[in-house]
């Protein structure tokens, strides 16, 4: 056991130090300081398409957003944005709080909140990242979630 955690630690240094020498020191830094400690089981983690750190995303690598028109516990998004453009990120009826994330009651349901804001899923019939980042731009009230 201890031989095989002497190989680990090995192999992480090298990593590091391949990191460090082909990616440089900014890149290195940036990645593992955007990394969140912990994320909700409904939240997957991809790096970004530049490798200049991670995105929050679906399961299809779909990127979540937050509505600006969400203030003060208020949901700016109405029944037609819910159910045909937007959904929201849904929590399972056992998930907890974690650093950064919260639960927001919504009807009978949890909704993950990042950092405050509610955090949504795109749902419409854009198939890439790029095309849902587009029309969440093009909108102007939804942002991409970054950690």
């Amino acid at each position: 056991m201890r031989g095989l955690s002497k190989l680990l630690s090995a192999a992480v240094f090298c990593s590091l130090l391949a990191a460090l020498t082909i990616g440089g020191v900014t890149s290195a830094v940036r990645a593992a300081a955007t990394m969140p400690s912990a994320v909700p089981v409904e939240v997957s983690m991809f790096e970004a398409p530049k490798g200049d750190g991670y995105i929050f995303a679906n399961d299809k690598g779909l990127p979540f957003f937050t509505n600006d028109r969400d203030a003060n516990g208020k949901i700016g998004c109405d029944d037609v944005c819910l159910t045909h453009i937007w959904q929201p990120v849904w929590a399972q009826g056992s998930s907890r709080p974690l650093p950064d994330w919260t639960l927001v009651a919504r009807d009978e349901y949890r909704q993950w909140a990042y950092k405050g804001k509610v955090i949504y899923s795109y749902i419409g019939d854009a198939s890439t990242p790029d095309d849902v980042r587009a029309l969440a731009k093009k909108d102007g009230h939804f942002h991409e979630v970054l950690p």
